[in-house]
C-alpha cells in the first residue's frame, strides 16, 4: 500500500539513529497484513534493525495476525513474483508468511483509548493508523492524537488513512509531504 511504502521510506530516514532499531507501530493492524507489508518493505530497503508492533482490540484478528496465514483472497493486488517467492509460502488453500519475517513483529492487544495499554508501548519512529480515527468520537480522537504525539520520537511521523486528517484538529504536528503520501511530523524542537 502507499501508506506502508511511505512508512518504510520514513523509517529509512531514521535508521541511522544511534544504532537503535527503527520502531514502527501499525495501530489498528487488524489481521496483520499491514505489519507484514511494512516488514517486507523495511527488509527490502536494507534496514538491518527494526521492530514493528501491530496492535488491535480484536483478539480474533490478532490470532490471525500472529499465525501469518491468509487465504489467497488477502492478496488482491499485484505482488511482484520475486516478493511472492521470497516472503511467502504458497500451500493448497492458503498463503503463509515466511517465518523469518515474523521475527521483527509482535502483535499486541491494545485499545487506543486505554491510556495504560498505550503507555506500556515503547516510543516509535513511525506510527501508521489507517481508517481507525474516523470511527471515534471527537473527544476520543483528540485523546488518541495526543497519545500518538507522546509515543513518537522527535522527528517521528504519523501516517493516517486517506479519509482522515488533522486539518481541523488543534495539534502541534506539522504536515509533511512525502513522495506519494502526506504525513504528520513531530518536530525535533517545538
Amino acid at each position: 500500500s502507499t501508506s506502508a511504502a511511505a512508512s518504510a521510506g520514513a523509517a529509512g530516514r531514521v535508521a541511522h539513529r544511534n544504532g537503535e532499531p527503527v520502531r514502527v507501530w501499525s495501530a489498528g493492524t487488524s489481521t496483520g497484513e499491514e505489519a507484514y507489508t511494512l516488514a517486507i518493505l523495511l527488509e527490502e530497503s536494507g534496514i538491518p534493525r527494526y521492530e514493528i508492533v501491530g496492535s488491535d482490540l480484536s483478539p480474533t484478528s490478532l490470532e490471525t495476525a500472529r499465525a501469518g496465514r491468509y487465504s489467497p483472497r488477502s492478496f488482491r493486488g499485484e505482488i511482484d513474483a520475486r516478493f511472492r517467492k521470497k516472503w511467502f509460502i504458497y500451500e493448497l488453500g492458503g498463503v503463509h508468511v515466511q517465518p523469518d519475517l515474523k521475527r521483527h513483529i509482535r502483535f499486541e492487544l491494545v485499545n487506543l483509548v486505554d491510556e495504560a495499554a498505550v503507555n506500556a508501548l515503547p516510543t516509535f519512529d513511525v506510527i501508521l493508523c489507517r481508517n481507525v480515527l474516523i470511527y471515534m468520537s471527537p473527544p476520543a480522537r483528540s485523546r488518541v492524537i495526543d497519545m500518538f504525539w507522546r509515543k513518537l520520537r522527535p522527528d517521528g511521523l504519523l501516517l493516517l488513512g486517506h479519509s482522515e486528517s488533522l486539518l481541523h484538529v488543534d495539534t502541534p504536528f506539522r504536515l509533511k509531504p512525502l513522495q506519494r503520501a502526506l504525513a504528520y511530523e513531530k518536530p525535533a524542537s517545538p
